[in-house]
């Protein structure tokens, strides 16, 4: 659900990890990580890393796949294109453009994206993130849920 907010190539990148995540574990092993990235340039020395045992376990989450995908993709990106994307994504949906996120701004952002969810949905989601219950989402409080969804803390990032 969180996923659709953003865009649709980060959105595939998401779908495509949870796709991938055959035991539903939230990460992916050898095995699954090279049935994401087959035989694509790029990823050679990460492949040969893991199967080396450099990277010191077995399986990677969502944020180190986005990490390694992001990085290794030929468009050159770049980890910092997860705080842009969230950047975007915030502005996106802060209509007015105060730096908050209110409840008709986010009931607005998902009724525009067709997600059909009910108004005790839509108020769960906007109460988890707004962490300091004071009616508005602030982009660090945005930040920290999107964040979370993909199973890294917000202060790693920075």
């Amino acid at each position: 659900m969180i996923e659709e907010l953003f865009d649709e190539n980060f959105q595939s990148l998401i779908r495509c990890f949870k796709l991938n995540d055959k035991d539903g574990s939230g990460t992916l092993n050898f095995a699954e990580f090279k049935s994401v990235v087959g035989d694509c340039e790029g990823f050679e020395d990460y492949m040969a890393a893991w199967c080396s045992g450099q990277l010191g376990r077995d399986c990677i989450n969502l944020k180190e796949f986005l990490d390694i995908v992001m990085i290794t993709a030929p468009q050159e990106c770049m980890w910092e294109n997860v705080e842009r994307e969230i950047e975007k994504t915030f502005a996106d949906i802060d209509i007015d453009g105060d730096g908050f996120i209110v409840e008709e701004e986010l009931k607005l952002r998902l009724h525009n994206l067709d997600l059909l969810l009910t108004p005790d949905e839509q108020m769960k989601l906007f109460k988890d993130a707004d962490k300091n219950c004071d009616g508005k989402i602030s982009f660090q409080e945005f930040k920290e849920k999107m964040y979370s969804f993909i199973g890294m803390d917000c202060t790693e990032s920075t």
